[in-house]
């Protein structure tokens, strides 16, 4: 268990009351979201993936303007395979089911590679 500093001790008072430190915990590591960081071998990598699931959930959450267009980037996935079944029904493909959440996460991938000057990015599958 990482706590980040100042965590524990509160500066109004010594120590967080046990019920409030519960929820802390019971917010970070009871959620929805988990994961698996004992294989990594650095200590400092799992110790960002402890802070990060330390750190409160409204810190996560997008804006409402960054919501939506992530919403609109699954439509125009989740959309776009049921049209390509009537278009193309006798070739074989591989779609996205099941994977809709890849096309944010490589929206934003390929977004962050252009800030930090990737020029090209080659997948495969």
């Amino acid at each position: 268990l990482f706590l980040p500093k100042g965590v524990l001790h509160n500066s109004s008072a010594q120590w967080w009351q046990r019920s409030k430190l519960v929820d802390f915990l019971d917010e970070a590591y009871c959620g929805t979201i988990s994961f698996e960081v004992t294989h990594l071998p650095s200590l400092d990598q799992r110790r960002w993936w402890y802070q990060a699931a330390e750190t409160p959930r409204a810190a996560w959450l997008p804006s409402p303007q960054r919501r939506r267009s992530l919403l609109i980037r699954l439509l125009r996935g989740t959309l776009f395979m049921p049209f390509l079944r009537r278009k193309f029904p006798s070739t074989k493909w591989f779609g996205i089911d099941g994977c809709e959440a890849l096309i944010c996460g490589l929206f934003r991938l390929f977004y962050r590679s252009a800030q930090h000057g990737v020029e090209t990015i080659e997948l495969g599958m």
